[in-house]
């Protein structure tokens, strides 16, 4: 009599697989969906932690060599700031009455100490991973010594500025 049952009940009707099939569908959609949001929320914490990586760089540069207007390292308002990522990266070397970053002469100024200096960075290719970002824009400020590094959108926006 059981395998009467089983001989007549042969498989899923295609209604019973079309709802099976839609469910499995919505539960990866809903899956997706969060998996997407809690990606970008990785990302957006990814560039915090960067963006505090450089900030951090940039304040042991500065309390090392005491270059409070980054001239030993070439840099200047409006340079992109791939350049001081990268100048970061590399050992950096104030002679006086020279200044050299890398092969390049620099300005040395007044209260500058000698030395070498760096690498404060690993790697200069330190770039935003959030979707739509492009770099970093750095704003300094050498009186008080404030930094604020965040991502930006466009290419042309990341800069540094020094007040």
């Amino acid at each position: 009599m059981i395998f009467e049952n089983v001989k007549k009940n042969k498989g899923f009707s295609l209604a019973e697989l079309m709802i099976a099939l839609l469910i499995m569908v919505v539960i990866a959609a809903t899956a997706i969906t969060l998996f997407s949001g809690i990606l970008e929320t990785g990302k957006s914490g990814a560039d915090r932690e960067a963006a505090a990586f450089i900030e951090r760089a940039l304040r042991n540069y500065i309390s090392a060599s005491n270059d409070i207007d980054l001239s030993c390292l070439g840099i200047t308002t409006g340079d992109n700031s791939t350049d001081v990522i990268d100048a970061l990266s590399k050992k950096t070397v104030i002679t006086e009455p020279d200044a050299t970053y890398g092969e390049t002469e620099t300005l040395w100024s007044e209260g500058d100490m000698s030395g070498n200096y760096g690498p404060f960075l690993n790697s200069s290719d330190i770039k935003p991973t959030q979707k739509g970002r492009a770099g970093w824009k750095i704003e300094y400020n050498a009186v008080s010594q404030t930094i604020t590094v965040t991502s930006v959108a466009v290419d042309a926006d990341a800069t540094i500025t020094i007040n």
